[in-house]
């Protein structure tokens, strides 16, 4: 096989799939690298918004394990409500299965795919062809694209850590012999606020539901006491059954402003670009769409209609970073007045509504600007909070 390529992407999961998918089925000389086989389990909250289905163009009906339409709601584990939308507007995915369709969409199309193949460094990022040196020797490519996931090794050839704000999360995906018979409604999505910054959720799907908390990575070591407390308190498990679920953590990046998403001939995608909403902690949405933009921004580059790949960055931050931006005020204003927020989404039917459009991709969460106009001194009295929260990396243990 060729250690040559068009496009050589690092990492195989919904982005790097994706953005090999677009390119080779444009006909670019594509590679996908991955330190795993798939299909290979991915911590997360394994749930699929309809704005992130959008942007899936092939029918993926294979890895659909059930649809959300409603959401119960509860406030420091206790108080409580429901809210129901017309539509889907989450489904319940494993990773397992989803990552590996995709990957395999994106072999199907022509990318030479190479599991078991970690990155271990990026050669110079200026040179004409850059080299990528993994596990099973070294691949060259005319561009590179890291979408190796938070803890990319790709991003190190861009930015820092610091570039970014950080959430951490705990999450698993708990068969339902370990749950009590008929305690989880399939189409009801379960989130508790207002405990501590952040938020706990319950996803069901067929055969599984998946549980977990998130928030600053500040809060990450208090985690596991929020988790328990929220399980215990949705009385969804048998008693002891807890203890021997394999919760594990992972860490969110969210870009910053002026945050660099390439350089020379690299550019970042998804995870590794931190594209992460921080209100809810979806990064498959973001995540596929800047798939789009990097498999429309290279095609330009290699057939000479752009010759500079920082239009790259110009296309992330105007087509997504200004919803991420709007997100971390939202979630700041959470953390600063929850109990204000769960009335309002409670109580007031127009934030619901705008929350379902956003959710089913109908509305950029730019629409809040308009619906929020109350919460404007809010707001104003919450933007340090909003530069601040998660500035810093942590982990969950």
């Amino acid at each position: 096989m060729s250690d040559s390529f068009d496009v050589v992407v690092v990492g195989g999961g919904p982005a790097g799939a994706m953005t090999a998918y677009h390119l080779a089925k444009a006909g670019v000389r594509t590679a996908v690298l991955d330190a795993s086989a798939f299909p290979r389990d991915k911590t997360c909250g394994g749930g699929l918004q309809q704005r992130a289905a959008l942007h899936i163009p092939f029918d993926w009906s294979s890895a659909n394990r059930g649809a959300m339409d409603s959401v119960c709601f509860s406030f420091r584990c206790g108080r409580r409500f429901r809210k129901t939308c017309s539509d889907p507007l989450v489904y319940g995915i494993l990773r397992s299965e989803f990552d590996a369709l995709l990957l395999e969409q994106a072999r199907a199309a022509g990318a030479d795919v190479r599991e078991r193949s970690k990155a271990l460094a990026v050669g110079d990022v200026s040179a004409e062809r850059t080299a990528v040196e993994t596990t099973q020797g070294r691949i060259e490519g005319r561009f590179v694209v890291g979408a190796d996931g938070a803890n990319s090794v790709v991003r190190q050839a861009v930015a820092r850590r610091s570039d970014y704000f950080w959430n951490v999360a705990l999450s698993c995906e708990v068969p339902e012999q370990r749950l009590r018979p008929g305690v989880l409604d399939s189409h009801t999505a379960r989130i508790d606020w207002g405990t501590m910054p952040g938020y706990g959720w319950m996803f069901p799907k067929h055969k599984f539901v998946n549980i977990g908390v998130g928030g600053p990575a500040v809060v990450g070591r208090k985690l596991r006491g929020f988790l328990k407390r929220f399980v215990e308190s949705e009385r969804v498990l048998e008693a002891g059954e807890m203890a021997g679920l394999p919760f594990r953590g992972h860490q969110l990046p969210t870009l910053r402003r002026g945050t660099p998403l390439s350089r020379g001939n690299v550019l970042l995608a998804g995870d590794a670009a931190g594209l992460v909403d921080p209100l809810t902690g979806d990064g498959i949405s973001f995540g596929l769409h800047s798939a789009h933009i990097a498999s429309r921004t290279l095609l330009e580059m290699l057939n000479g209609e752009q010759h500079d790949i920082a239009v790259y960055d110009r296309r992330v931050i105007d087509e997504i970073a200004t919803e991420l931006f709007w997100s971390q005020r939202l979630a700041a204003l959470l953390v600063a007045f929850p109990r204000v927020v769960h009335g309002t989404v409670h109580y007031a039917g127009r934030f619901w509504k705008a929350f379902c459009h956003v959710m089913r991709g109908e509305e950029s969460l730019l629409v809040f600007r308009t619906k929020m106009l109350p919460f404007a001194p809010m707001l104003r009295w919450v933007e340090p909070l909003a530069a601040r929260r998660g500035a810093s990396g942590g982990t969950t243990e």
